[in-house]
């Protein structure tokens, strides 16, 4: 396990760097804990649903700067059982809840502060954006919302339902 000053020096030159290296194709059996007191599990928010996933945190302005594109495609997609997820990683519950609020994330968040969920998807800077099929599989791998992120949704709705 890496400590959350090598993670911060790593993500801070990495920021808006090179796609992340996979670890998995599928989601990891450890998820992440509810950020919000009585949100639901992660695999319950995920589970049968194409799902864009955001690994970030709060001192990254690249992931900031994403913040609203994520609401929008939450609203946007949201009726086609698309589910955006916040994946707030390395950072204290309190640090990470009040970002959440001041910058108005209304999607589900959730809390990775040891790098365990990070660490298995393969992650090794913020942002990092996944695109998760109905099946667990991640389908995209990214660090912005962009036309690829948008096309790997594209196909996976168009996808028969399993």
């Amino acid at each position: 396990m890496r400590s959350a000053l090598a993670i911060l020096l790593l993500g801070a030159l990495a920021c808006g760097g090179a796609p992340t290296a996979p670890a998995t194709d599928r989601l990891p059996a450890n998820e992440p804990s509810p950020l919000v007191d009585g949100a639901g599990s992660f695999a319950q928010t995920v589970a049968g649903r194409v799902a864009i996933v955001d690994l970030w945190a709060a001192w990254c302005a690249p992931c900031r700067a994403a913040i609203p594109q994520l609401r929008a495609l939450a609203r946007e997609l949201g009726p086609r059982r698309v589910v955006v997820v916040g994946v707030n990683v390395g950072e204290a519950r309190p640090e990470a809840a009040d970002a959440v609020e001041k910058l108005g994330m209304t999607y589900p968040i959730f809390s990775d502060p040891d790098f365990a969920f990070s660490d298995a998807v393969g992650a090794r800077s913020v942002p990092t954006l996944l695109v998760i099929d109905r099946d667990g599989r991640i389908a995209h791998r990214g660090q912005a919302v962009d036309a690829a992120l948008r096309r790997a949704v594209d196909a996976l709705l168009e996808a028969p339902s399993p």
